[in-house]
């Protein structure tokens, strides 16, 4: 074989190995897409199940119910205000610790 029949060879290779790496990227970048439709059909279903099952239905009133129901977050007004009342108190008393130790 010459150096001429050598060299077209392994340019032949190279390109099935390029072709190789580009069709191995197309197929998981497909692959993925329709791994997350797929979740997404599934988280979407049980949903539909779970509200059948409840049978609740929540309207959204706020920004911040909105924020909460995105985040898959459920908590009544009674939770959600107590919890506001403990963050408060916890950083009125962290305040209150931080301006005593500026008096000492």
């Amino acid at each position: 074989m010459s150096a001429v029949e050598l060299l077209g060879m392994a340019q032949v290779l190279g390109i099935i190995a390029v072709l190789t790496v580009l069709l191995q990227l197309v197929w998981f970048r497909y692959r993925q897409r329709s791994l997350v439709s797929d979740r997404v059909r599934q988280r979407l279903q049980q949903r539909t199940e779970l509200g059948q099952e409840l049978g609740q239905t929540r309207v959204v009133s706020g920004p911040l119910e909105r924020l909460l129901l995105r985040a898959d977050i459920r908590l009544s007004r009674t939770q959600l205000t107590l919890m506001g009342i403990v963050i408060f108190v916890m950083l009125a008393l962290e305040i209150g610790r931080a301006s005593c130790r500026e008096r000492v």
